[in-house]
């Protein structure tokens, strides 16, 4: 199926051009990717992962949904692909999102709040002279739900117990 999928996107390649255009004309683009097999791929062994790259953006009334299939898992070939994009990218805590976006101006790189709501999670359960509690209700309500356009901004507050800052409240904007 993998390979059937590939087929039809050769056939459809003087759309991707239209869709890649229309995916850059809004302010937030979300990427993600995920493997695949791909079976009889020319000079790949069936057992070698390959990735489908999805990207998630244009105008929030006309959303695009761009699929790219890659050999490999390197974030390297999205700055080019995106070119000359300006808003926010969000991602989740790949690596390799972190050294290609750092340097790239008039983006703004977004984490996934799944991901950073995990790690809160896993400190919480494995270290007992260390906690950090977190707002779970404004985290959970934030997370699957549709935000209200008129709330600019979000706070959470964070609180840690350890020898250096005594149990002070740690303040954190999410915008």
């Amino acid at each position: 199926m993998c390979n059937w999928t590939k087929q039809v996107y050769e056939k459809c390649k003087p759309f991707v051009s239209i869709l890649k255009q229309q995916l850059l004309e809004g302010s937030l683009i979300g990427i993600d990717e995920t493997t695949l097999q791909v079976m009889k791929e020319p000079n790949r062994s069936n057992t070698t992962k390959s990735y489908m790259w999805l990207f998630r953006g244009g105008h929030p009334d006309k959303p695009v949904l761009l699929y790219l299939y890659r050999e490999t898992r390197s974030a390297e070939f999205i700055p080019k692909f995106l070119n000359r994009y300006q808003g926010c990218i969000q991602t989740d805590a790949f690596s390799s999102y972190d050294s290609n976006f750092r340097n790239w101006k008039g983006v703004l790189h977004g984490g996934c709040f799944a991901h950073a709501r995990r790690k809160f999670y896993s400190v919480w359960q494995s270290e007992e002279d260390r906690i950090a509690i977190c707002h779970n209700k404004c985290m959970r309500g934030l997370r699957g739900r549709k935000r209200n356009s008129k709330t600019k901004t979000s706070l959470s507050v964070f609180i840690f117990k350890d020898s250096k800052n005594q149990g002070r409240k740690i303040k954190t904007y999410f915008g």
